[in-house]
């Protein structure tokens, strides 16, 4: 937790996980609030108890350790209180050697653009196998390198998270 909150962190990401069985605890934004879900899992384990009739809740003792946890971290106000009215915001980091993802975003994705190719196809890859996506990985490879071949290509559904580029289906499912 102090790890997660210190000084070398806190520049580069502003958020927490905490995950015992089916616990769930969320500290966001660098702000005073907690954000916590939780599930208790069979056992006993998770940061509550919920009675049998489902009326009372209590805390556990995964609760006290998380509450501890929280305290002992000294947060660090970043970006400070002071300008959050300012109108100015900083750029992104630019792509480096250690850092290759492009600035660029992908587009959100379009449900009923993907529903009408999977509706309009006829033919559409029902796999046999429960790991299907390294089979799609091998299908649209060997696909791809015959359209090229051929003076064709699968931008549509390619995407490249370092180049920023992104094909109009490339949020779609694989499968479809």
């Amino acid at each position: 937790m102090q790890a997660l909150f210190g000084s070398q962190m806190v520049p580069e990401w502003s958020g927490g996980i905490a995950c015992q069985s089916h616990l769930l605890a969320y500290y966001m934004d660098n702000t005073d609030e907690i954000e916590v879900s939780y599930f208790p899992a069979f056992g006993g384990f998770g940061m509550v108890n919920i009675s049998t009739d489902g009326k009372t809740v209590t805390t556990g003792d995964d609760f006290a350790r998380l509450k501890q946890q929280y305290n002992n971290v000294s947060f660090i106000e970043s970006p400070n209180s002071g300008g959050a009215g300012s109108t100015s915001y900083p750029t992104c980091a630019a792509p480096t050697a250690d850092f290759l993802a492009s600035n660029t975003l992908p587009p959100t994705p379009n449900s009923n653009v993907c529903n009408c190719v999977e509706q309009t196809f006829s033919c559409l890859f029902t796999p046999q196998t429960p790991n299907y996506t390294a089979v799609i990985g091998d299908l649209l490879n060997y696909g791809c390198s015959q359209l090229g071949k051929n003076g064709g290509n699968c931008n549509v559904i390619a995407a490249d998270g370092g180049a920023g580029t992104y094909g109009s289906l490339s949020a779609c499912d694989p499968s479809a």
